[in-house]
């Protein structure tokens, strides 16, 4: 019961916190194209795991897919798919 009440008083203080502003979101300036990235006719994406940048902007995307690793431009162009095989599921490794 006490621990109820604790949680009730952590949502109740957030709540407050979020009504004065103190918890606003900044705009951080990203935006959601929902056109990003442009995949190949019959290409999708199974469940993502890990997606990451690197330095040049392009896109690394890890996933379940049949092409576990898909590489996309800053501008969303698919530059090139690998990986076919070399994993069991998109989080081990397999032998």
């Amino acid at each position: 019961m006490r621990s109820m009440w604790r949680s009730f008083g952590i949502v109740v203080a957030i709540l407050g916190l979020a009504a004065l502003g103190v918890a606003e979101t900044p705009d951080l300036g990203y935006r959601v194209d929902a056109n990003w990235p442009s995949l190949p006719r019959g290409t999708h994406f199974a469940e993502v795991s890990a997606a990451t940048v690197d330095k040049t902007g392009n896109v690394y995307v890890f996933h379940r897919g049949e092409q576990p690793i898909m590489v996309f431009s800053p501008e969303g162009k698919l530059l090139r798919s690998f990986g076919k095989g070399l994993f069991s599921n998109a989080h081990e490794k397999s032998e």
